[in-house]
């Protein structure tokens, strides 16, 4: 009905102007007519009178709105198919941002475009909505705007009813009373969490004193092993010894470890004896502090720690020197021997380079 209307109204203004048109052309106007005067608003010979702007409208389209279900859950997702058919030469769309009111919210839009049999064109929209209120609603029209011949206009949808329900079956609408509290045991286990970690602790404590009997153990196990050594000098019975365990042959063994435990045990109680403390049962770390408060122990620390840190790899963690490192490793005990023996020697061996060679067993 809408286009029938509007293609009525066309064919009338046609009409209208076609006459004009004619009443403008030369050897129409009646007696005692002249020319139209300038400005009088009158067409002239040769002129026609233009097409009123409006006539060159294209039709308008055709809009529908519907939901994709009457009955929509509060705060679920339900749809607006908004449906346009128009003419071809014609732009629809709907506006960025629709105004629904405090009861709907857009999330989210997709739309679509088919060419009809009559030659028509429809654009579906797809609108996903959420509902915020209970009760019968209405979603307002919906304004579509078409624009044709550079002229924008507006169309707009009928309303379309809808009924948001809640989550909250009949008969459950009101909200129930605040429960009371509720009473909550829960055990006390701190006294079980202090005497698990002394336990553990006692525990780690037992274990690391017979990883160290054990240690020992061997080393005795070690140097009993080998030849008896005279009673000499710290000086003569540490390069003695280191003899010794060069021509047992232990250094040709697949297991090194026994060597470096035996020139660490000779070094360590050549140090004692030179410096005067219980070097043997030291770490590194405290055997290099011991021998900076000594006379002529500086330069002594600087030479023998890393030999000690590398002995120290071996020893404990597990790293498997070779033949020619172990071999290399007694040469460097014997030049740190030499080089600290009582009378200053150890003083000057300071300003030489380190005997410790770089491709020792670290």
């Amino acid at each position: 009905m809408r286009r029938a209307r509007h293609g009525a109204a066309i064919a009338v203004g046609l009409a209208l102007a076609l006459a004009g048109t004619a009443r403008a052309q030369p050897g129409s106007r009646g007696p005692g007519t002249g020319p139209a005067a300038p400005g009088s608003g009158q067409a002239g010979p040769g002129t026609t009178t233009p097409i009123p702007p409006s006539l060159l409208d294209a039709e308008p389209p055709t809009v529908s709105a519907a939901a994709s279900s009457k009955d929509v859950v509060l705060g679920a997702t339900f749809y607006l198919f908004v449906r346009v058919v128009y003419q071809p030469g014609v732009q629809v769309n709907l506006p960025a941002s629709l105004q629904l009111g405090g009861a709907f919210e857009e999330s989210a839009r997709t739309d679509s475009t088919h060419v009809n049999a009559d030659g028509t064109i429809t654009r579906d929209f797809e609108v996903a909505l959420l509902a915020f209120e209970v009760g019968d609603l209405v979603i307002p029209p919906i304004p579509v705007t078409y624009a044709a011949h550079g002229r924008a206009h507006e169309v707009v949808t009928d309303p379309v009813p809808v009924q948001v329900k809640s989550f909250i079956g009949d008969g459950e609408n009101k909200l129930r009373d605040i429960a009371g509290p509720v009473a909550l045991e829960r055990r006390d286990l701190t006294l079980v969490y202090v005497g698990g970690g002394a336990l553990a602790t006692l525990l780690v404590a037992l274990v690391l004193y017979l990883v160290r009997r054990a240690w020992r153990r061997r080393r005795r196990a070690v140097l009993a092993r080998l030849p008896e050594a005279v009673q000499r000098s710290a000086h003569e019975d540490a390069l003695a010894r280191l003899d010794d365990l060069e021509a047992s042959g232990a250094l040709d063994a697949g297991d090194l470890k026994p060597v470096y435990l035996a020139m660490s045990e000779i070094l360590r109680e050549y140090i004692g004896r030179r410096f005067g403390f219980p070097a043997l049962d030291l770490t590194t770390f405290e055997i290099r502090r011991e021998l900076t408060t000594r006379p002529g122990g500086p330069a002594a620390a600087d030479l023998v720690s890393g030999w000690l840190e590398r002995a120290d790899l071996v020893k404990f963690a597990g790293y498997e020197a070779s033949a020619d490192e172990a071999r290399q490793a007694l040469y460097d005990a014997r030049i740190f021997i030499d080089r600290t023996l009582p009378g200053g020697e150890a003083a000057g061996a300071a300003a030489a380079p380190p005997p410790m060679s770089a491709e020792g067993a670290a």
